[in-house]
């Protein structure tokens, strides 16, 4: 099982970069606003775990099924 947390973020985007998957693409994926992406990635707010989860699952999905 891999584990994604929020302060992975800038190794999300490498990985998602790698792939040509844009953040946005994930994001929709997830119901998540970029700008809510870019407090996270900021460290402005921490998702609750509602939040995150979708993020992850997609991420999941795109890294190695996408």
């Amino acid at each position: 099982m891999h584990i994604i947390h929020p302060d992975n973020i800038p190794e999300m985007e490498i990985a998602l970069a790698k792939r040509g998957i844009p953040v946005a693409e994930m994001c929709r994926m997830a119901s998540v606003a970029e700008t809510t992406w870019g407090r996270w990635k900021r460290k402005e707010v921490s998702p609750t775990f509602r939040s995150w989860d979708p993020v992850a699952t997609a991420f999941l999905q795109q890294r190695w099924f996408g």
